[in-house]
């Protein structure tokens, strides 16, 4: 089930201490309409109450979808200091969840982004080899080495539908963002490439990264 907490905080507009209703954790099986308030970024956004304006309450909150069986953590940079191994939760969740894909996030773009991978049942790795073959065509890109940031992956038209796309969000575009990419290009790559995505029951931080260090 899904999981809320007491915060206190000050206002970052005009100061004040806000006492807050703050989730950090969400179970979109058995409460399936927070999942738009997770994608939007609006799960912990609140208006203070004193001034009115929106305030987003940083805390780490663990997503978990247990018909899918994949949870994906927002640790808000806690594991980057030593690794996984400084955080004995972590250690115990992993022995108690086998099965599951389990992916740690440090930022709210990566973590809707891996989320929205998860969910479209993609595979990861695949979907970050297909950003960098995207990155050199974008607009201004064409002598800037991709290192995995700016380009996220938003969402996938239904497979059944005549020649489904890819779309992805180019961060950095001073016009249009929105970046397609045809499922039979992707599908293509999976035909040819051995997946180097982690076992599962293994709390990763998975990005362009990642892959580049596991498959040299």
């Amino acid at each position: 089930m899904s999981r809320i907490v007491d915060k206190e905080l000050i206002c970052p507009c005009c100061a004040c201490h806000i006492h807050a209703k703050t989730y950090v954790s969400v179970n979109v099986s058995t409460d399936p309409a927070l999942k738009r308030r997770v994608l939007d970024k609006t799960i912990n956004l609140i208006d203070c109450p004193h001034c009115k304006k929106p305030v987003m309450v940083a805390t780490n909150l663990l997503y978990h979808d247990v018909n899918q069986w994949f949870m994906v953590w927002l640790r808000l940079n806690e594991y980057q200091e030593g690794g996984t191994e400084k955080m004995p939760e972590l250690a115990l969740l992993r022995h108690a969840l086998k099965p599951y894909k389990l992916r740690l996030t440090n930022g709210w773009d990566d973590f809707v982004e891996r989320i929205r991978i998860l969910d479209s049942r993609l595979d990861e790795g695949l979907i970050e080899a297909i950003k960098a073959v995207i990155w050199p065509q974008l607009e201004g890109n064409a002598h800037r080495p991709y290192n995995g940031r700016f380009l996220y992956f938003i969402w996938a038209d239904d497979f059944s539908a005549p020649s489904p796309k890819l779309y992805f969000n180019f961060a950095l575009a001073a016009s249009q963002n929105i970046v397609a990419y045809p499922k039979s290009g992707y599908d293509e790559l999976a035909g040819t490439s051995a997946s180097m995505n982690p076992p599962d029951g293994e709390w990763v931080h998975l990005d362009y990264n990642y892959m580049i260090g596991n498959s040299q």
